[in-house]
């Protein structure tokens, strides 16, 4: 009798583990660079050829044992945790001993390693899933991984893969995210053997954003919430783009995708930006262990939240705390991390939402709101003026740029709001004129 239920090769398994975690070569790459980061490297080099399918890490990091080397290419071998328990107490990125084992089934492989504190160095290939024997090799003190013919022998998976210039577009966002979560790396970038990046180890954070990021126009923060530890690196509200890629999120030092993180950084931006436009933002959050499982996903690319909404105000109060100081308003302290503003931003609590905004607004209204006239139009009569464009409601309407900067402040505090239009401007009344301010 034929059997229905029998498990499956060993070569079959390694390529359904490479289907998960290697989907594409940025990917890949990012496997290889946070092992050579939780080997303790501080110099890592990337060389990049055919849209990927060709990659080769150096570090010099601590480097593996001669008689340790056929154990990397073994599933779930990993030196990361020992216990089960160890899952819940994570401080490095790799710790399943799945991505050389899954790469090497879909790839010619070449490593080479010298061990800290050893003189000769070794190396081992993988062709497809096929290891040969250990044998010398000349190399500093290190790891260099080289991967070849990647999807090679799957050709099902070679032709999902995008073109070379997208390929390569993604792996640029793999390198940025990383350099900018580990400033004290060098980073040394190739593509086609050409210097693609080169960023210098650094111990400012901002520094390292402004490099990898390339706008000056960015400013830190930092700030310790109920356990939560967290660090922006920010552009002020006239500094944005159309896309929200450029909001870079970080947990435990993991490059994520986040929807609850992201809207937390669009909140505390709320009434800032118009429409369609997005920040230049990095988010780096550091929460207790047990609070968080980074092992939802085989990329390691999602995380999962005791307490999300905790996550969410821990951002949003740090990021809103930083804007509402206004450093693009002041100047640099001797500490090039932090500004001093020229005056006082006060903003909404944070607590404040849209709903609680707009009805504190028409309580204000309501108290203030002058008794009907001929020369004192009712609360109506505006609104109805508002919602026909506005026209013969704007008198005397002042022009110029010097306008501005010649009224006293006690004028601009002397309006009254009436209330929003279009998300865009601000309707104000004063003694003898109706107002419309571009927020």
């Amino acid at each position: 009798m034929n059997k229905e239920i029998h498990q499956l090769s060993s070569d079959v398994v390694d390529k359904i583990a490479a289907g998960e975690v290697v989907e594409r070569p940025a990917h890949l790459l990012k496997e290889l660079i946070e092992n050579s980061l939780d080997a303790g490297a501080d110099q890592i080099e990337v060389d990049i050829d055919e849209g990927g399918k060709s990659l080769k890490v150096t570090d010099n990091g601590k480097g593996v044992r001669s008689e340790e080397l056929p154990l990397v290419f073994a599933r779930h071998a990993t030196s990361k945790i020992d216990q089960s328990d160890d899952l819940w107490n994570l401080s490095t990125f790799g710790f399943r001993g799945e991505a050389i084992a899954s790469i090497s089934s879909v790839s010619r492989l070449k490593f080479l390693s010298l061990r800290q504190g050893e003189n000769q160095a070794y190396r081992i290939d993988c062709e497809f899933g096929k290891l040969s024997p250990v044998t010398e090799t000349s190399l500093s003190q290190g790891t260099q991984v080289q991967v070849e013919e990647l999807f090679s022998n799957i050709p099902a998976r070679l032709k999902f893969l995008k073109s070379d210039s997208a390929e390569v577009t993604q792996i640029k966002n793999v390198l940025k995210a990383m350099a900018l979560q580990y400033p004290m790396v060098d980073w040394k970038v190739r593509l086609k053997g050409k210097l693609l990046f080169f960023w210098k180890k650094t111990d400012s954070l901002l520094e390292r954003a402004q490099a990898v990021l390339e706008t000056k126009n960015l400013f830190s923060h930092q700030k310790d919430f109920d356990g939560y530890k967290v660090n922006v690196v920010f552009s002020d509200p006239a500094t944005v783009v159309k896309v929200s890629r450029q909001i870079w999120l970080f947990v435990q030092n993991r490059w994520v995708q986040d929807k609850t993180l992201q809207a937390a950084v669009m909140e505390a931006y709320r009434s800032l930006l118009m429409h369609g436009q997005y920040p230049i933002c990095y988010v780096s959050l550091q929460c207790p262990p047990d609070e968080v499982d980074v092992n939802i996903h085989p990329t390691k690319s999602q995380v999962k939240f005791m307490d999300s909404k905790k996550a969410f105000r821990a951002v949003h109060y740090c990021l809103r705390e930083a804007i509402e100081q206004a450093p693009w308003l002041g100047r640099k302290s001797k500490n090039q991390d932090t500004f001093a503003p020229i005056q006082e931003v006060t903003a909404a609590p944070l607590e404040f939402q849209q709903k609680d905004f707009q009805r504190t607004q028409f309580q204000q209204k309501r108290r203030w709101e002058p008794a009907p006239s001929a020369t004192n139009p009712s609360m109506m009569d505006l609104r109805r003026a508002a919602q026909e464009g506005f026209e013969g409601a704007v008198v005397d309407r002042p022009t110029g740029s010097d306008h501005a900067s010649s009224v006293p402040e006690a004028y601009w505090s002397s309006l009254q709001v009436i209330g929003q239009v279009d998300l865009t401007y601000i309707v104000a009344q004063a003694k003898d004129r109706l107002l419309l301010v571009d927020q």
